[in-house]
């Protein structure tokens, strides 16, 4: 029996592969989240990176979470630069960040 290289998961998950349009549309939204969350990664202070990712857009409030309570206070001193960055990577206008704490935020 021969062995078959494993498919990496943007193979398995790619827009292109999805049949279902909520599935198609979930995937969308997931892409276009992680493209906000790459530009603010970037303008993050060195303290909170990887502490804090974007949870959802809802209207024009961008929601981000970050892994403890510990982080609410730096992330809300940072929204000013979070908000620069997000509105680079989402095509609609974002008028405030929300901060909740989601613990497993950033787990692998």
């Amino acid at each position: 029996m021969t062995e078959k290289a494993e498919k990496g998961m943007s193979e398995l998950t790619g827009l292109h592969r999805a049949k279902d349009p909520a599935l198609a549309n979930l995937l969308r939204m997931s892409h276009r989240y992680e493209a906000i969350d790459k530009e603010i990664q970037v303008v993050l202070s060195p303290r909170i990176q990887g502490h804090l990712a974007v949870a959802c857009v809802r209207d024009t409030e961008l929601v981000v979470a970050v892994d403890s309570s510990a982080w609410v206070s730096r992330a809300h001193l940072e929204a000013q630069e979070i908000l620069k960055a997000a509105r680079k990577a989402w095509d609609h206008p974002l008028a405030s960040v929300k901060v909740v704490v989601a613990p497993a935020v950033n787990e692998s």
